[in-house]
């Protein structure tokens, strides 16, 4: 069942991977955001989702885990 398990994660972690790249290669269109005055180098707008993507990954799990942390912390009634 391990077997079956790690290849799976195996599998669609590839996936993500092979999508991940087709996404770049197809969009390569340069483009410069600007916030607040700020301005961006010009770089490809996959670039710029795959960063936001990535952030999504990373920050994600760790709101979750300061919610559950924050809700055991709790007085229980």
């Amino acid at each position: 069942m391990r077997l079956v398990k790690n290849l799976s994660l195996l599998l669609v972690v590839l996936a993500v991977l092979v999508v991940t790249l087709l996404f770049s290669l197809e969009n390569q269109q340069s483009v410069s955001l600007t916030f607040t005055g700020w301005s961006a180098p010009s770089l490809p707008v996959s670039f710029y989702v795959v960063v936001a993507f990535l952030l999504g990954l990373l920050l994600g799990p760790l709101w979750g885990v300061m919610i559950v942390r924050r809700n055991n912390k709790r007085p229980r009634k």
